[in-house]
């Protein structure tokens, strides 16, 4: 950790942060250098195109209430799109409702370094209505209906969106009807689902899964034999879905 001017840099990939700090504090006219963990789309800057059969799935293992998990499922979706990579996103229970314990500077920490995040990204976020607990059952309850209808992906986007930019709370029922209809689901039918536990085991069976690969917080990516924690190292998912798409155009 670094700690400069009552702000905090929480390993080498905050350092861009904190050399955009100060190269506004000296007046200086030039680009920050550091920044090495966003997404580049290197070579493919207009590409979007249908799912590739040639190129494996991209797992996300993700939790409604982790902020850094609405970033990553912001920039895995756009991953997705871009390189025609099937997303496979699996949820797991947040922290806390695992048991474990989160200090109250550590939360601070979470919202103020996803605040910086996004804005350097050009996503959302900061209007948030926690969805802890009944929020994070009723997400959880109704995804395997989304999966039905084939829009698991668009349901998280929706719900993510909504908990953390939007300020809508999940744990009412008026709330959690509008995600739904914002995931282009039907209310009706969503809502007879939402007395379901099946999600627990799910849940359960997603969270060994990513204790597998070595891994134990979220947002998680695994790409192939590639694993990764954390939203700022999707880069390395990148470049190993990038070797694929070489591969193949040679073969």
């Amino acid at each position: 950790m670094l700690y400069y001017a009552g702000e905090w840099y929480w390993g080498v990939d905050r350092l861009a942060h904190l050399e955009r700090r100060l190269i506004e504090l000296k007046g200086l006219n030039v680009q920050a250098l550091f920044d090495k963990s966003g997404l580049a789309f290197k070579g493919f800057k207009e590409r979007k195109t249908k799912v590739c059969e040639h190129l494996s799935p991209l797992t996300l293992y993700f939790s409604i209430r982790s902020p850094y998990s609405h970033l990553g499922l912001e920039q895995a979706v756009r991953m997705s799109e871009h390189y025609g990579v099937k997303l496979v996103v699996k949820p797991v229970l947040p922290m806390v409702m695992r048991g474990l314990s989160v200090p109250s500077k550590k939360k601070l920490y979470i919202f103020h370094d996803t605040k910086r995040e996004a804005m350097k990204l050009g996503i959302r976020y900061g209007f948030v209505a926690d969805p802890l607990g009944k929020g994070v059952e009723h997400c959880y309850a109704l995804f395997d209906y989304a999966c039905r209808q084939g829009r698991e992906v668009e349901y998280l986007l929706a719900y993510s969106r909504a908990v953390n930019t939007q300020g809508v709370n999940s744990k009412s029922l008026s709330g959690l009807k509008k995600i739904v209809q914002m995931a282009g689901l039907d209310w009706q039918e969503a809502k007879t689902e939402l007395n379901s536990e099946v999600w627990r085991d799910w849940a359960k069976l997603n969270l060994e899964e990513l204790y597998t690969h070595g891994l134990w917080g979220v947002p998680s990516f695994s790409y192939k034999e590639c694993q990764v924690w954390g939203q700022d190292r999707l880069v390395r998912i990148e470049d190993e879905i990038l070797e694929d798409i070489k591969r193949a155009e040679q073969t």
